[in-house]
């Protein structure tokens, strides 16, 4: 689904108007968590936050990294203490 949401200044911010049919039921008071990767923002509840992390973890197939990194060189590491 795909809309345009309009972008305005709400005191010393900014917000953005996001359409009804983009939001469940009774979210109108949870908080939201948002990201920013390149020039794409994403805006999703907090309370899924986890939810959608172990989503994206399980999107792997069963053979991904199955021949590990492969031959890479370490890198010299600062030591810290």
């Amino acid at each position: 689904m795909t809309a345009t949401a309009k972008i305005f200044e709400n005191g010393n911010s900014m917000a953005v108007n996001i359409p009804k049919e983009f939001l469940p039921k009774n979210m109108e008071n949870e908080e939201m968590c948002i990201k920013k990767v390149g020039s794409m923002i994403t805006i999703f509840p907090k309370s899924k936050a986890f939810d959608l992390f172990v989503e994206g973890i399980n999107g792997f197939s069963e053979d991904f990294m199955k021949d590990g990194r492969g031959e890479e060189l370490e890198s010299p590491r600062e030591v810290m203490f």
